[in-house]
């Protein structure tokens, strides 16, 4: 499936989630539905409180290959600004997985506000000679939820020297404002 239909689904998604009818989208009988980890059925959670439609801030990732797309961006769920996050997985014109997550503000620990457009390196087309192979990608993503769960530093990832961490819409890395330092300078990296 092409890239732009993968959007079309995204963005259908979006406005049945906000018009609170899940019948505006084409979803598999059998289709599994989470929502920051807990499996519910379609219809409940953010279905029931999305208030506005995404703002500008708005980043899609397509993977054709597997069928499936990815969303991050601003909205409101009840009048409240919401970062949300999905992935939906399309087989034979059905929707059969939605896995979101959905990041509120708390008043505390939340950087929806900052968030206004997306920064221009997530929309660059690379060369195909400057393509990383997918094997490849699947296992940098792996070794990054790996260290997540040891902590103990024997797990290196090959972060970049510019990578940055965002957890609702903070920067938690190279940010004076929690001490910390750059992630890529204190991990070692992987042998490419």
């Amino acid at each position: 499936m092409r890239s732009h239909l993968l959007e079309g689904f995204a963005d259908q998604y979006l406005d049945a989630l906000v018009a609170h009818d899940p019948s505006r989208i084409p979803i598999a009988k059998t289709a599994k539905y989470t929502e920051n980890g807990q499996e519910l059925s379609v219809g409940e959670a953010l279905w029931a409180t999305a208030s506005e439609k995404p703002s500008s801030y708005r980043i899609y990732l397509t993977d054709p290959q597997t069928g499936q797309v990815g969303f991050a961006g601003l909205m409101k769920e009840n009048g409240k600004l919401a970062l949300l996050s999905f992935r939906l997985k399309i087989v034979s014109g059905s929707i059969t997985e939605i896995e979101q997550i959905v990041a509120r503000d708390d008043g505390q620990f939340f950087g929806g506000k900052s968030l206004t457009s997306p920064d221009p390196i997530y929309a660059e087309i690379l060369a195909p000679s400057d393509r990383s192979p997918r094997a490849q990608m699947i296992a940098i993503a792996d070794s990054y939820f790996t260290a997540l769960e040891r902590m103990d530093g024997t797990r290196p990832v090959p972060f970049a020297e510019t990578c940055n961490r965002l957890e609702n819409g903070m920067r938690t890395t190279n940010n004076p404002q929690f001490g910390g330092a750059a992630v890529a300078s204190t991990l070692p990296h992987l042998a490419a």
